[in-house]
Parts: structure tokens; C-alpha cells; sequence
């Protein structure tokens, strides 16, 4: 028998308000409850309306976050990607700096030089280009964000497209891409990323908004997915878009007031890593 549970906080005026869903996932289902209290500080702060959502699962053990800015959010945030070369920073001291209100780690980068590995452009400059991969590459996708800060994640094409485009503000490349118009797209033959369950961090486009999603893994209470399990558990939460962002040990959801939502799996915690997406206040917000 399948149980599903749905609880939901009221809307709490201020800087942010909560909502703690448990959505129909495994055929065993814990309840989870857990309110956080927002600071008097934060309160008097302009209101952003993210819903912040957690999933536990006993079988196979799952603890999964899920941020999102609904569609009228996306007006008052505006996504960035933020890089660190030489200089790792975990996800929070990414979106500290940043004076973010989110932050979720980005895109794959060499451990030993800290340098990005994948393609990526600011303001119609190219920084980095695409490693080249001994097998099918991992980095199928790219993460745009638009002039008006608005996400889009796409499959990538050469890399000349957005050299001589002035669609994108930023773009980054990732992967893989895990759906396409709601679609599961094909996978690349690397058995030990795709099918092992890992901790997963991805992003995901629905009809009326962006999910920015952290899966714990590497541990008793959390097994991570295989990217099949993540294609599937993206469905369910109706995604028409979404990619797959470096995971792992990286893996890792901020927001601020409330720190790192998630559990990320190395020994000493937050990893630091070379990059991240981070979501601000636009200038344009309104004022309690």
C-alpha cells in the first residue's frame, strides 16, 4: 500500500514563509514536522516567497530538500552564477557574500586546482570552456540566465552558439540534462555517475516555477538516487525542465536565516567548492 502525507504551514508574512510537504514518493513514508523560526530581523526584511519543502522516505532511507520560488517570486529574484577560482568557498559563504537569500552549489570543478571544468560565460565572455572527457561527457546541459535574471536549462550546443549570442547574461554548463519539455532525455554510458545512488543536487523548471532540489546520500539515513530514480522523482514533482548539478560531497542547499538545509555527506560538512547559482533580491522588491 502506497501512503502519502501533505502538510502545509500557513503563509507567514515577512521574509519568508515555509510550507513542509511530504509528497507521494516511496510505498513508506515518515512524517515530517519541523517549523523554523524566523528572527525579528528577518522578519523586517522584504518578503520572498519561498516554499521550502522536505522529504523523508524509509525505503530505500531518503532526506530530500526542495526549495521553490513560485512564479510571482521569480519577480522579485533574480538568479546569478558566482565562481571562485582558486579560492573554494562552500555554498553558505557563497551566498553570505552574495547577500543571497538561496544559494545551491553549481557546476563540476577540478578538486586539486579548484578550476571549473565546464563551459562558462559572463556578460558575453567567454571564461572557461568544456573539458574534454576519455567517455561520453557528463555535461550536456547548460544553466542560462537571461538579462532579466530569469533561469532556463537547455541542451548544450557548440559552444560558438553562445559565443555569438546576446540571449544569455550567464551560462554554465552542467549535466546531465534530465528532462526536456517533461521528457526524459537520454543518459551518457557512465554507469558508475548515472546508475550509483549519490547525493544529487539539480535544478528544475515547472509551469509556475523554479525547484532547486538537494538529495542527502552516503549514509544510514539517506541513499541518494540514480539518475533514473532523480529522472522519475522529477516527474513526480512535475518538472518540465531539469539538470543535474555537480553532487556528491558538493551538495548543498542555503538559505539565509536558516543556514544549510541539507546533509551534506563528507566528514567535515559543508564542502567547499568553485561555484555556485545564487538567487537576490532585485532592486525593484517592495518594502514591508
Amino acid at each position: 500500500m502506497c501512503l502519502s502525507f501533505h502538510l502545509q504551514t500557513m503563509h507567514i508574512t515577512g521574509f519568508l514563509y515555509t510550507v513542509f510537504s511530504l509528497l507521494k514518493f516511496t510505498p513508506s513514508i515518515q512524517l515530517l514536522a519541523i517549523l523554523f523560526t524566523m528572527s525579528p530581523a528577518l522578519q523586517a526584511q522584504s518578503p520572498t516567497p519561498l516554499v521550502i519543502d522536505s522529504i523523508i522516505s524509509s525505503t530505500p532511507p531518503q532526506h530530500i530538500i526542495l526549495v521553490k520560488i513560485p512564479g510571482d517570486g521569480q519577480e522579485t529574484l533574480q538568479a546569478d552564477i558566482v565562481i571562485s577560482e582558486g579560492h573554494p568557498m562552500t555554498t553558505s559563504a557563497f551566498g553570505s557574500e552574495e547577500n543571497a537569500v538561496l544559494s545551491v552549489n553549481g557546476s563540476f570543478f577540478n578538486t586539486k586546482t579548484y578550476e571549473m571544468v565546464t563551459y562558462y560565460e559572463q556578460d558575453n565572455r567567454v571564461e572557461r570552456r568544456n573539458v574534454s572527457s576519455s567517455g561520453p561527457s557528463l555535461f550536456n546541459g547548460i544553466v542560462i540566465i537571461d538579462h532579466e535574471g530569469k533561469l532556463r536549462l537547455e541542451p548544450l550546443t557548440q559552444e560558438s552558439f553562445y559565443v555569438n549570442s546576446l540571449q544569455e547574461k550567464e551560462a554554465v554548463a552542467a549535466g546531465p540534462l534530465l528532462l526536456k519539455n517533461a521528457k526524459r532525455t537520454p543518459l551518457p554510458d557512465r554507469p558508475a555517475f548515472t546508475l550509483k545512488r549519490h547525493p544529487r543536487s539539480c535544478l528544475c523548471i515547472t509551469d509556475d516555477a523554479v525547484l532547486v532540489i538537494a538529495i542527502d546520500g552516503r549514509s544510514n539515513r539517506a541513499s541518494g538516487m540514480t539518475l533514473p530514480e532523480l529522472q522519475d522523482f522529477l516527474i513526480e514533482q512535475k518538472c518540465r525542465d531539469a539538470i543535474n548539478l555537480d553532487g556528491g560531497g558538493s551538495t548543498s542547499i542555503w538559505v539565509k536565516g536558516l543556514g544549510v538545509l541539507n546533509h551534506p555527506s563528507d566528514e567535515a560538512g559543508e564542502r567547499k567548492v568553485v561555484n555556485a547559482v545564487v538567487w537576490k533580491m532585485t532592486s525593484s522588491a517592495p518594502e514591508n
